[in-house]
Order: structure tokens, then sequence, then C-alpha cells
């Protein structure tokens, strides 16, 4: 979620978001050993990663990440930044 303050756009993570309720829904059901981590960037889109296109110059590339990771299982949530993917026309 997104509030303007002062002209400016600032990302506000409440305590019960959707990662933390997933968290605690799986942990609840496989144990401690479940971990959900947010690694998303407000105004981020899904198909940058996909496509590596990632812009934030703050994370490595998406197919280096992925090599690096002991994730098991991996979400992508396409929401509505990406939206703007089809939307968008297309020159």
């Amino acid at each position: 979620m997104a509030v303007r303050e002062n002209g400016r756009l600032r990302n506000i993570v409440a305590a019960e978001n959707e990662m933390a309720v997933l968290n605690q829904l799986l942990q609840a059901k496989y144990g401690d050993g479940v971990r959900v981590v947010n690694r998303g960037a407000p105004s981020a889109q899904a198909i940058e990663l996909l496509n590596d296109r990632y812009k934030y110059q703050h994370n490595p590339p998406w197919p280096e990440v992925m090599k690096r990771s002991s994730a098991r299982l991996i979400l992508l949530n396409f929401a509505t930044n990406d939206a703007r993917q089809l939307s968008l026309p297309r020159h």
C-alpha cells in the first residue's frame, strides 16, 4: 500500500499483510522451517524479473539470484503493477 505525503508516494507495509499471513499459515501447517520473504520493490513488475530487465541497482540480476537461492519454492505475485504491462500500447 502507498500513501501520498508532500506530493510523493511512500510505501506502507501493514503488520498483517499478505506475506505475514501466508507465513503464519504455512508455519502452522509445515512448521517453523518455513519462511516467507518479501523481496518486492515498490513499482516493480514481475515481468521485469522474468525478462531479466529488473532495473533496481541494489539487486543483482534475477537469474543470478535464483542460481544462488536455497529456496525450494518461489512465488511471484502478479499484481497491480503487472497490469501496466498488459495495458500499455505496443509500438
